[in-house]
């Protein structure tokens, strides 16, 4: 007999950070969310690929602003710029994400970082994207 629920409900992640995150197991729903649909449920949205593609993007973006307190980008990845990435991502988004392995993420951060700071993003349209989420994304904050 098929469902004619609008979600399905999976179970908790496995890995320690996971598990926190999904204590009461993940609910995977049809359509995306509004932000109210997270906050009134105290949600935490689990990243695909092109989400953390994205964040990752985002969160670089973030330190070359200079509103971040990375004086330069470190040669590699190192304990204290994945705290500096998780208190970025802590504040680009109005709602918890799940990135998965935060030290992996914090790698694809630098890498991006990186190709910001040597002008090498090769999809203009994709950083455009992007800062055009982040606009979007400070408006939401600002209301």
């Amino acid at each position: 007999m098929p469902s004619n629920k609008p979600y399905r409900v999976e179970p908790q992640l496995q890995d320690a950070e996971g598990r926190r995150h999904t204590l009461h197991g993940v609910i995977v729903y049809e359509r995306p969310l509004s932000v109210d649909e997270l906050y009134a449920f105290d949600l935490a949205l689990l990243a695909d690929d092109d989400l953390k593609s994205a964040l990752a993007t985002e969160v670089a973006l973030e330190f070359t602003d200079g509103q971040s307190e990375l004086e330069s980008i470190p040669p590699e990845y190192s304990a204290d710029f994945c705290d500096q990435v998780a208190d970025v991502l802590g504040k680009i988004r109005l709602y918890r994400v799940y990135v998965g392995d935060l030290a992996s993420f914090s790698r694809m951060v630098l890498g991006r970082l990186k190709a910001i700071r040597e002008k090498s993003l090769s999809d203009d349209a994709e950083m455009a994207t992007i800062l055009h989420d982040k606009k979007y994304w400070q408006q939401q904050a600002a209301r």
